[in-house]
């Protein structure tokens, strides 16, 4: 049997006539096949997969529908850099990127997730362009499809997180910076033989290295996360690069070059840099809160915690068997990835290894699998975390298709090339095929249910009703009991409008950890115990309109019940007058 790999390939044999142009329209149509393929299964009930919507999706969407109608966020603040959100501070790029699709589509779970799951589709159509010229169609087409059906990839292109569209810069900024070396070695070769030719090269390359330093720039900060991992992967690619980098200043226009890139960089990392100056707290508060170093632990202890976390971060049972532990972030007994690409990983991270003296960008590959867990490590969080360590998931599918690759590749050596291939591509196909239509039926079949609690799914109708009745009552009470700031779902389920929110009485409160809306015109978000306190009130309301959780007593008369998928009664909804107040 032929050696998995090889130091250097046996050459193709020739083809026939026609056949490479077949090839090409074959791949071009199976990539666009891939494509319709990934934007059906982020788009297919992207209102209601995962189920209702989760607090940090709702006042995402909630903000960006405030700045879309008064230019201010839901705490009032003028087009922020960092939005105030629960007492901690979001990046705002993210928010602003929901705008256009709330001002065509209005506010919902739809318009929220949409930016996201088309961001979602332009990562797979970006690592086929990254990866074509580097190790041909054939890998570009096989990382883009496993990117396609990714478990890891759907599930957080179909939230409202900033952590889900960082994949997708992360592989635009690295097509940008290919296509500028490109450019550059063009625009040179074609100073002497076309000199009209040069300049227009030569220009399209200085707006290709603005373009990275933005995208680098913005990168860095439009998830948390980031700032840990852009710096830790450009260390490592300088290093990789460096003898390039050494003999970089040497050449001709080296130094508009850089001015370019810095230029950029300060474009996309300028309002970062302001709001930094500006009050430090809104840039670095979340760091503080979930940073091992932030901690008074003793050093080794720290270094111990960073290693346990770095290893449940790259563990076989959190990438390919659990997932992450929290249902909001993974389908629950299923891991990141598929796991017919565990042994493919391996096959594709030996071949780098391998041929590191010739492949540069697997070096760079081995670099990005180490760099990308650092954020999730260097963080308070049991086993792994699937938004902190999400630079990684491009880099889990690119080995995948090199081990593929690799395996076609010795099929092709055997004594029976086109049956070995045909039986390879079936297996794979059927195994794959297994893999996709097993998770597809545990996220879009089973987590609804199992993860509607924690979404908080029963609020929907409950706020949509409440809205409804709302005018007969001269107060409503919300109990937050098991809920998770329903303040801000009453803002988004009810669609309040952003001015009358603003001009209303309303008040936050600043809880043990997060702070919360506890009271918007005439809404209370209190628990029913709160009644008690109404009653001693010189003039308590008249009418009352509560909402509870079903094993929580309420004087008053029961008008409706809510349930969980599952059936079990969510909450309570209760008409109560004066006399029905507990003394």
């Amino acid at each position: 049997m032929p050696p998995l790999i090889s130091p250097t390939e046996h050459p193709p044999l020739a083809p026939a006539p026609g056949s490479d142009e077949f090839s090409k329209l074959a791949i071009r149509l199976s990539l666009a096949a891939v494509l319709l393929l990934a934007a059906g299964l982020r788009l297919f009930r992207l209102d209601a997969v995962p189920p209702a919507i989760n607090q940090d999706e709702a006042v995402h969407a909630y903000d960006a529908y405030c700045l879309l109608h008064t230019g201010k966020d839901h705490h009032g603040e003028r087009w922020p850099i960092f939005f105030r959100a629960f007492g901690d501070y979001h990046p705002g790029p993210f928010v602003y990127l929901l705008i256009p699709a709330e001002a065509l589509l209005g506010l919902s779970a739809f318009s929220a997730r949409l930016p996201g799951a088309l961001l979602g589709v332009l990562a797979v159509g970006l690592l086929y362009l990254l990866l074509r010229p580097i190790y041909g169609r054939r890998v570009a087409f096989f990382a883009s499809s496993l990117l396609a059906v990714s478990p890891w990839h759907i599930h957080l292109n179909r939230l409202a997180f900033e952590a889900g569209i960082c994949p997708t810069l992360i592989l635009l900024a690295l097509v940008v910076a290919c296509r500028a070396f490109a450019t550059a070695q063009s625009s040179s070769a074609w100073r002497e033989t076309s000199p009209a030719s040069g300049r227009l090269a030569k220009r399209s390359n200085f707006v290709l290295l603005i373009l990275l330093g933005i995208l680098v720039g913005l990168t860095f900060w439009t998830y948390h996360a980031m700032r840990v991992f852009v710096p830790a992967f450009l260390l490592a690619a300088l290093i990789i690069h460096r003898k390039t980098l050494v003999a970089f200043p040497a050449q001709s226009k080296s130094a508009a070059r850089l001015s370019a890139i810095f230029l950029g960089l300060l474009v996309g990392l300028g309002p970062f840099l302001w709001a930094w100056a500006q009050d430090s707290d809104h840039v670095w508060t979340r760091a503080r809160d979930v940073s091992l170093l932030a901690t008074n632990e003793r050093l080794a202890q720290t270094a111990l915690q960073f290693l346990r976390n770095y290893a449940a971060n790259i563990s076989p049972l959190f990438l390919f068997i659990r997932g992450d532990a929290s249902i909001v972030q993974s389908v629950p007994g299923y891991g990141q990835l598929h796991l017919l690409t565990a042994p493919l990983i391996l096959i594709g991270l030996y071949r780098v290894i391998v041929r590191r003296q010739t492949d540069r960008f697997g070096l760079l590959l081995v670099a990005w699998l180490l760099v990308a867990p650092l954020p999730a490590a260097l963080a308070h969080w049991q086993g792994g975390h699937a938004l902190r360590s999400v630079a990684a998931l491009p880099v889990y599918d690119i080995l995948a298709a090199l081990g593929l690759d690799s395996l076609f590749n010795a099929a092709g050596r055997s004594r029976t090339p086109r049956r070995s291939v045909r039986v390879l591509a079936g297996s794979v196909v059927l195994a794959l095929g297994l893999n996709v239509a097993y998770f597809l039926f545990l996220f879009f079949v089973r987590y609804p249910v199992a993860a509607a609690e924690r979404f908080q799914s029963e609020w929907r109708q409950v706020i949509a009703d409440v809205a409804e009745l709302r005018p007969r009552f001269d107060l409503v009470l919300l109990s937050p009991d098991r809920t998770n700031q329903l303040g801000i779902l009453f803002l988004f389920w009810s669609r309040m409008d952003p001015r009358q929110f603003l001009e209303s009485s309303h008040q936050f409160e600043q809880g043990p950890r997060f702070e919360r809306l506890v009271l918007v015109d005439g809404v209370v978000f209190a628990p029913s115990a709160f009644l008690a306190q109404l009653a001693t009130l010189p003039e308590p309301p008249s009418t009352i309109l509560a909402a509870e959780r079903p094993d929580v007593a309420v004087p008053g008369m029961p008008i409706k019940r809510y349930y969980f998928p599952d059936g079990r009664e969510a909450v309570v909804l209760y008409e109560l007058s004066a006399k029905d107040l507990p003394n």
